[in-house]
């Protein structure tokens, strides 16, 4: 039973909120050390100015998520824990609807990464507990399916994890 079908009794066990958090700030988290790779290599005597490269970071990601969930039907966080975003039909979302449902995960469901962040989230928390979807799903028709992801997957997710920091942390001590 999917979490999104307003039709059927939830499935409490299917919603996974906080899989479903995790999974994105995975990907915000790759997302960030990619951008800060790349910065590296190519200015490595600039420095970002930390609030603009926030909300640039997020904004951008909304767009590089929505070409992902268009083309793939996932993200490298959604993947890691077995999570898919489809359409009603069951197929990978458009670029319309992946950017929309973004658009809206950022805005309303994030707050835009503001100060504001925290209530948003646990609203969407709450909805989706309490309702089996959230804003963005609804609005989007969109359903969001999740495989156990199982403790032989854990060294993965770690390892995608750490990795990033290695190659981080050799960028900088070769400058």
């Amino acid at each position: 039973m999917d979490s999104n079908n307003h039709t059927e009794i939830i499935d409490r066990h299917n919603i996974r909120p906080w899989v479903r958090y995790w999974a994105r700030y995975i990907d915000v988290y790759l997302f960030t050390i990619f951008i800060v790779m790349l910065q590296q290599l190519l200015f490595p005597t600039k420095q970002m100015n930390l609030s603009i490269a926030v909300f640039g970071l997020h904004f951008v990601w909304v767009l590089v998520e929505a070409q992902l969930l268009a083309t793939w039907g996932t993200t490298p966080g959604k993947w890691l824990l077995k999570i898919k975003v489809r359409d009603a039909d069951n197929n990978k979302l458009s670029l319309k609807t992946s950017l929309t449902r973004g658009f809206l995960v950022w805005s309303v469901g994030m707050a835009m990464y503001t100060v504001f962040s925290t209530i948003t989230e646990a609203i969407s928390y709450m909805n989706l507990q309490n309702k089996g979807t959230t804003v963005w799903d609804k609005y989007c028709n969109t359903r969001v399916t999740h495989e156990d992801f199982g403790t032989e997957r854990i060294p993965l997710i770690i390892g995608v994890l750490i990795l990033p920091l290695f190659i981080l942390s050799a960028l900088y001590s070769t400058v």
